[in-house]
């Protein structure tokens, strides 16, 4: 009976030793992808959150084992995905084995403030900061107001939205239905007359024009706020 307690207590110990040394090399597994994902997406680590949804088994067969993680991806991004861990010893590769990890990036991320309508600026004083929960696309956000101030809004944004790319637009010195001034230039002389703009522009847009004498359509390049040029040879 002596003898059976005794390996009852030894395989309870082995059982000890193997758990924690799967342990360990989960936390090793753990930094590793982390440290992965802070580099590729330049991010301090409490902007990251790493999430494994499934842990790989008998990770105790491996802890003599040094461990490199790396995605397969060319643009790394954040998002439910597989990236592979790999074991090597004496700098032979002995298993790679397939994470299914999900990543979240957590920053500060542009809200409106307000309602903003389409064409209006954008100030401090309609925008806000708010910590967000960010996936795949994150980078198509902004993380800091200075990043679209003094720019114009593309759409009817509501209060409470993320601002995307897609939803700004550089300022418009020129709006359509909007009596311009008009440079026309050829070689040394210059006409100055006046128009109306048909469509929107920001500086070095070309766009269309009805010259308010002839009512003829030409076009020009947005030079500053209403004045548009336009080059003839």
């Amino acid at each position: 009976m002596r003898t059976i307690g005794i390996k009852i207590i030894f395989s309870i110990f082995l059982l000890g030793l193997s758990f924690l040394q799967a342990q360990n090399m989960f936390a090793q597994l753990k930094e590793r992808t982390t440290n992965l994902f802070l580099e590729e997406l330049n991010l301090e680590r409490s902007e990251l959150e790493i999430t494994f949804n499934r842990v790989p088994k008998n990770l105790e067969k491996y802890k003599n084992s040094s461990v490199k993680v790396y995605s397969q991806k060319r643009i790394v991004k954040p998002g439910t995905q597989a990236v592979w861990a790999q074991f090597s010893r004496s700098g032979k590769t002995v298993k790679k084995l397939p994470l299914n990890i999900t990543v979240t990036v957590i920053k500060d991320v542009v809200v409106a403030g307000e309602r903003i309508n389409r064409g209006r600026a954008f100030s401090y004083n309609n925008l806000l900061l708010e910590r967000r929960r960010l996936g795949k696309d994150w980078d198509r956000y902004f993380f800091k107001k200075e990043d679209v101030l003094g720019a114009e809004s593309k759409q009817l944004i509501k209060k409470g939205v993320l601002l995307t790319r897609r939803m700004v637009i550089e300022p418009q010195l020129v709006h359509s239905g909007q009596q311009v001034n008009i440079q026309i230039r050829s070689g040394n002389l210059t006409i100055s007359t006046k128009g109306t703009a048909k469509q929107n522009g920001a500086k070095d847009d070309e766009i269309k024009l009805r010259l308010d004498k002839t009512g003829k359509i030409i076009r020009g390049v947005v030079a500053s706020k209403n004045l548009v040029i336009v080059l003839q040879e």
